[in-house]
């Protein structure tokens, strides 16, 4: 879920680099079972300086959640270091 949410911030960044994490939370809802497990990230807000990311996984229904995920990203370039 982690990886998920941080290609996805990736992308709809445009941006060549992993975003940095600041914070990530997951709720586990359901036991998940040892098969395909599918991922769908959505940007819930964009700013100057950070990112949000909500993430749900799911096995077989999508309409039935094993787990949710909530992710803070920082945006820019890292303190000290400039282009």
């Amino acid at each position: 879920m982690e990886t998920a949410g941080s290609l996805d911030l990736m992308l709809a960044t445009r941006e060549p680099r992993l975003p940095r994490i600041i914070d990530f939370s997951i709720d586990y809802l359901r036991t998940a079972r040892v098969v395909d497990t599918y991922a769908r990230c959505r940007l819930l807000r964009e700013g100057r300086r950070m990112a949000n990311v909500q993430v749900e996984a799911w096995q077989g229904a999508e309409t039935e959640p094993v787990a949710t995920a909530r992710l803070h990203f920082a945006l820019g370039e890292p303190e000290g270091q400039s282009a």
